[in-house]
């Protein structure tokens, strides 16, 4: 790859109390990319991005992000300087509407661009548009999930960090969100995620990172993690958390 990484994580440690479900990751994401990070259950994934976005304090480990240190810096700063994370379970704020949803994901960000911001998410999920009263829990899975996408978006990042995008979702939702995610790769945001359909992740992904025990097991492009078997490997050896 050219030039400096947006994200660059190194040696990443992440543990919960005494039991280590992360173990030396490191892992480089450029402008324009989407990167696949995949694995079986217990595999390291959703501690990884936690990690890296400082839900959790890394145990050690270095995490670099538009050239700024953010392993010490919390989740706060990370969405500060350009980082929006859709946690897996989607965790939207299920009593109030789709509007105070979205707002939420603008807090700290200026409320100059709001309004702009809101509609961008709007046209891209029509559906959401057309619910913006509605309160978030009676919204269908595919709607929550496209509520979890835009409230991310609302705050402007350069690169979207994405935990299991199809979670009990239907594979004609999860491929209408897919396609919604190339055209915002396209128009220039860096994007990793996490995806249990792994040919779904393999279709749009740039590069994949596989984890096996919470350590990297292999590094490469799609087409060489299917020529290479690497993506059986990986899963065949399973996942600690």
């Amino acid at each position: 790859m050219i030039g400096a990484p947006l994200l660059e994580v190194k040696g990443l440690e992440v543990a919960y109390g005494h039991v280590s479900a992360v173990r030396g990751l490191t892992l480089e994401v450029h402008d324009g990319e989407i990167v696949a990070l995949l694995g079986s259950n217990g595999a390291g994934k959703t501690s990884s991005l936690r990690g890296i976005t400082g839900l959790i304090p890394p145990r050690a480990g270095r995490v670099t992000f538009a050239g700024r240190r953010l392993e010490t810096a919390g989740p706060g700063t990370a969405v500060a300087e350009g980082m929006a994370h859709v946690p897996e379970g989607r965790r939207i704020f299920r009593d109030l509407s789709v509007a105070d949803n979205l707002a939420l994901g603008a807090w700290g960000r200026g409320r100059s661009e709001e309004p702009q911001r809101t509609q961008m998410v709007f046209d891209m999920f029509p559906r959401l548009a057309e619910r913006r009263r509605q309160r978030a829990g009676s919204l269908s899975g595919g709607e929550q999930q496209m509520l979890a996408v835009g409230r991310a978006l609302m705050s402007g990042p350069r690169l979207l960090l994405i935990d299991e995008l199809s979670l009990g979702l239907s594979p004609l939702v999860t491929d209408e969100l897919l396609a919604d995610l190339v055209k915002l790769n396209r128009e220039g945001l860096a994007i990793v995620l996490i995806e249990q359909f792994v040919h779904r992740a393999l279709d749009v992904a740039s590069r994949v990172y596989l984890l096996a025990k919470g350590q990297l097991a292999w590094v490469g492009t799609p087409a060489e993690a299917v020529r290479t078997g690497a993506v059986e490997a990986a899963y065949l050896h399973g996942g600690s958390r």
